[in-house]
């Protein structure tokens, strides 16, 4: 295989681990709960269309009568809402707001490009080490030649 397939099929595999790993870690869920307005949470909440309630941090997921598919919204949770859902006898459940340390969020995130050029770099300083070999004259050969084609001189490493 010459050097420039070579290299164009190193560079077309490179791109497409490149997009690969990009989609396979940038994949939103399936599952995402669908968001709704704070005045349309605060509305269910006084038509008792809430079935139950589960608060983390700001963030409020809930299931709606009618329907078993999971909604959230961003709302604070305070006196007047608990005693309307306790009112509607809505079961509400707590969690604590977990914040990921920093260097947990920059790994996570950053990861997999540094080792996609991590792998770029190795692998382009393979293919550069293998296929360029120079002879006396300054052409370009193949490691394994034991004579230059363009001048028929020996080559010197």
């Amino acid at each position: 295989m010459r050097p420039s397939f070579r290299t164009f099929f190193l560079w077309a595999v490179l791109m497409l681990l490149f997009f690969s790993f990009y989609s396979i870690f940038s994949r939103q869920r399936g599952n995402e709960p669908r968001e709704i307005d704070a005045t349309d949470f605060y509305g269910a909440v006084e038509n008792g269309d809430v079935l139950d309630l589960h608060v983390k941090g700001t963030t409020v997921f809930l299931h709606l009568k009618g329907g078993n598919e999971l909604v959230r919204t961003i709302a604070p949770v305070d006196g007047w809402l608990i005693e309307r859902l306790r009112s509607r006898k809505v079961r509400v459940q707590f969690e604590g707001d977990e914040q990921a340390s920093l260097w947990g969020r920059f790994l996570a995130n950053w990861m997999p490009v540094l080792v996609l050029f991590a792998l770029f770099v190795v692998l382009k300083r393979q293919l550069q080490s293998a296929a360029s070999k120079v002879c006396e004259k300054g052409h370009v050969m193949h490691a394994s030649w034991a004579m230059c084609p363009n001048c028929q001189g020996t080559q010197n490493f």
